[in-house]
């Protein structure tokens, strides 16, 4: 005869078993992924197969003080690796996704005036509730234009 505990439990742990495979899976594509940039040469501070670049953050964040903001990660970061140059990959999965890290005044114009990329899909999420949708993210280039040439 079937139990509460046995109804319950049976469904949950099947849940939990799944979701962990899931993360397992998940996780190995996003390091899979940051191999094949390594392959290809792009820039990257030392990567660990395992854990990432999640050593290299730890030991520079430990070095600053407790109430530094996590903006001065990138640049400590290029400090400690010049030989990186100005723009590098960053893989801290399963905490944040890959990035791209860019630090040179030349590639910030092109990907944000010269030929704007698509922004990320939670800066969207996090600006709808302050905005109300009605943000420089979610209008199109011929309203982003007609607004600001309508301003001078």
């Amino acid at each position: 005869m079937l139990t509460l505990n046995m109804v319950i439990l049976a469904p949950l742990s099947v849940s939990c078993l799944l979701y962990v495979v899931k993360s397992v899976f998940m996780l190995a594509l996003w390091r899979r992924h940051i191999l094949g940039l390594r392959a290809e040469g792009l820039p990257m501070p030392p990567y660990n197969v395992f854990f990432g670049h999640l050593f290299i953050v730890n030991k520079i964040i430990s070095s600053l003080p407790s109430d530094a903001h996590g903006h001065y990660l990138p640049d400590q970061i290029r400090r400690a690796y010049p030989e990186l140059g100005p723009n590098f990959y960053l893989n801290l999965a399963p905490f944040a996704p890959s990035m791209l890290v860019l630090t040179s005044l030349n590639t910030l114009h092109q990907v944000t005036q010269q030929h704007p990329l698509e922004k990320f899909p939670s800066m969207k999420t996090f600006l709808k509730p302050l905005t109300g949708g009605l943000d420089m993210f979610r209008c199109t280039h011929y309203y982003f234009y007609w607004s600001i040439n309508s301003v001078y």
